[in-house]
């Protein structure tokens, strides 16, 4: 199995490097307050047509005594093509009065928190002391190459040249006896004294393994940096008391792999308030080690999310849990495995991760629950269930001859209610004269009968048999606001998937990026030829480029009506992409550019799209796709063109002709 994305592959860069890095420092008008060196400090115009999509690569709000290289992931459609400089004229960086121009990305490579050597293509710059302590503001502005478009600027972000990294440094050992003010036997107790010290960037070390359950302490608090949570030993992190981790305590880091949150005993790590700092998970792990089809009272395992708000995730592990990093504002060098729902849905930066074995397809795999039969003398019997799947209230209704002769209201809250279980209908349906019902099926509780609703069905004829199964799909990304803006999808792989890839629509989409992806789907899971991507809704420079679907087709929905019909700006591209096929809902739209994109043997070639190219699938077109090596091979390799970004998913360059997808 290859390494994925250039985020955490670990040699064989092709010419990847950390040439030298710009430096730069406040001012010597600054003064050590935020914002004191500006004269006058840049701002983001509002926008009227199509601007660079430009996100931080590196969370804020960090604290250095020497020097902090920081950048951000920023692009732009270049008349058709991103191969110059990522369609940018250059990056400029602002700091406290200090200014430089980025006019190139580069591959930089750093060891991640666990000391493992990472690169990012990025516009990177170095922050150095100048001299004197305090909070530095920083703000990137990105430049197009295009003249007609705007400018985007992001900002201002904090960061704190100091004298000392940590201000306070407190350890934490289950057996060893308190010490006020440096030891303490548990997590809550440490944070509860650090907090009342008004920190600006303490450090808490856990130097003694094995499982923490870390309980709320009540108030709340946000510092200037982080609250650092590191551990010398593996511990495990879970939750009893409230069944979710609330810190109370806006803005921590949990940093190295040694810390493990136990997501089988905690639902999500709690953020206060998403106007303070958020969290910061550092190359930590998140595991649920229970089998995905995991049932608690005849419902999916609960779990929410890593994170409340727009937590910052970077090199972190993942297994077994559902909606992982949804609102993230940054996912970088991440693996997600074995899990369910979606990945990454909101999140403004998805760069450089791994997905393996992510479906929700188990869970829509029905199982028979009930069979439901009426031996009496009416003409006829029917059931009927209300309701959509899983929802509260569902109304199971048995009429003879048109007239109701029994009701039964599901309580999914409950399970000793008597109205909770399969079992408990079929015990309520046996008390109907002339009604049978028998239980095939008692795991999965009975909100989740025949998924969603069921028309009244006949039960005179025969047994009628109900189904239950939990309506749940998965998604790479998903939107969750209106509308969306500033996004980039870019360098992500992933096999063994049942998950939408690309689906955006039914709101308007604006500088949204999808670049250099390769997901390979599963032909086993249960989801298999119900996924497609789609593209819907009001869109303005939205890119998909260089992206690899082996066993995924595109539809371009202009056979929607309202919000939902696709309606893209001449700012739009989707270009060297490989899919299953793609097609127009309905009439093409002109304004699209769709140039060198390839499709498997059979397809037809879309109106409007340029030097398409046709032949073979997904068993000959990639290396061994199911195991995550995308190597173009037989059509693919030989159907080569101008390629529209310079480096591929792996970080090495492509030429001036070169194989299309995400692998050059």
């Amino acid at each position: 199995m290859i390494g994925f994305g250039f985020g955490t592959r670990r040699s064989k860069k092709g010419g990847v490097g950390s040439p030298a890095i710009a430096t730069i420092a406040p001012s010597a008008t600054w003064t050590g307050t935020a914002g004191s060196g500006f004269a006058s400090a840049p701002s983001d115009p509002q926008r009227t047509t199509a601007k660079p999509a430009m996100q931080l690569m590196v969370p804020p709000n960090q604290f250095f005594t020497d020097q902090l290289t920081v950048g951000v992931m920023a692009m732009a459609n270049d008349a058709g093509s991103l191969m110059n400089a990522l369609g940018l004229e250059k990056v400029i960086v602002y700091c406290e009065g200090a200014s430089h121009d980025i006019t190139q990305p580069v591959l930089r490579t750093f060891n991640d928190a666990n000391g493992r050597p990472v690169t990012y293509l990025g516009w990177w710059i170095t922050l150095t002391h100048p001299g004197q302590n305090g909070e530095a503001q920083v703000y990137f502005e990105a430049v197009p190459r295009d003249p007609a478009m705007q400018a985007r600027v992001i900002g201002p972000y904090s960061f704190f040249p100091e004298s000392q990294l940590h201000d306070y440094e407190i350890e934490v050992a289950a057996s060893q006896p308190v010490l006020t003010g440096q030891r303490y036997q548990t997590i809550q107790d440490a944070v509860s004294w650090v907090r009342n010290q008004s920190p600006r960037n303490p450090l808490i070390t856990i130097t003694e393994g094995g499982t923490y359950d870390w309980r709320a302490i009540g108030g709340g608090y946000e510092g200037d940096g982080y609250l650092t949570v590191a551990a010398t030993q593996p511990v495990f992190i879970i939750a009893t008391q409230l069944g979710y981790l609330r810190i109370q305590y806006d803005g921590v880091r949990f940093q190295g792999e040694n810390i493990t949150f136990d997501a089988s005993q905690l639902s999500q790590v709690y953020h206060e308030n998403p106007n303070q700092r958020q969290h910061w998970f550092d190359g930590c792990r998140f595991v649920d080690a229970r089998p995905r089809v995991t049932l608690e009272n005849g419902n999916v395992k609960y779990f929410l999310s890593m994170s409340r708000d727009s937590a910052y995730f970077t090199e972190v592990y993942v297994e077994g849990i559902n909606d992982a990093a949804n609102g993230a504002s940054l996912v970088r060098g991440c693996t997600f495995k074995r899990g369910f729902r979606d990945v990454f849905t909101g999140a403004r930066l998805a760069i450089g991760n791994t997905i393996e074995d992510w479906t929700s397809g188990e869970f829509r795999t029905s199982v028979d629950a009930l069979s439901v039969s009426y031996s009496g003398s009416a003409a006829t019997a029917t059931l009927e269930i209300s309701g959509l799947n899983n929802t509260a209230d569902r109304i199971v209704t048995m009429k003879t001859d048109g007239a109701v002769v029994g009701t039964f209201t599901i309580d999914r809250n409950d399970p000793s209610s008597g109205f909770y279980w399969v079992s408990d209908l079929v015990a309520y349906i046996n008390t109907l004269s002339e009604w049978q019902a028998t239980l095939l099926d008692d795991s999965r509780r009975a909100a989740v009968l025949n998924g969603n609703a069921l028309a009244p069905s006949d039960v005179k004829s025969g047994p009628l048999t109900i189904t239950a199964w939990f309506d749940h799909h998965a998604d790479l990304w998903q939107s969750i606001s209106n509308p969306t803006e500033n996004v980039i999808i870019w360098g992500n792989a992933g096999f063994r998937l049942g998950l939408q890839n690309l689906a955006i629509g039914a709101h308007p989409y604006r500088d949204f990026f999808f670049i250099n992806n390769a997901l390979h789907s599963s032909e086993t899971d249960y989801d298999f030829g119900l996924l497609i991507n789609q593209l819907g809704g009001v869109q303005s420079h939205v890119v998909a480029a260089h992206n690899s679907f082996p066993n995924q087709a595109v539809k371009l929905r202009t056979d929607m009506t309202g919000v939902q019909e696709y309606d893209p700006d001449t700012y739009c591209l989707m270009a060297a992409n490989v899919f299953q096929a793609m097609a127009w809902g309905d009439e093409a739209d002109a304004d699209l550019l769709l140039s060198s994109n390839h499709l498997h043997a059979g397809s037809s070639d879309p109106a409007g799209a340029v030097t398409t190219t046709l032949g073979g699938d997904a068993s000959d077109l990639f290396a061994d796709p199911g195991e995550g090596d995308f190597t173009p091979q037989g059509a693919l390799r030989s159907s080569r063109a101008e390629p529209f970004v310079l480096h591929d998913l792996n970080g090495a360059k492509r030429s001036a002709n070169s194989t299309k997808g995400a692998v050059r």
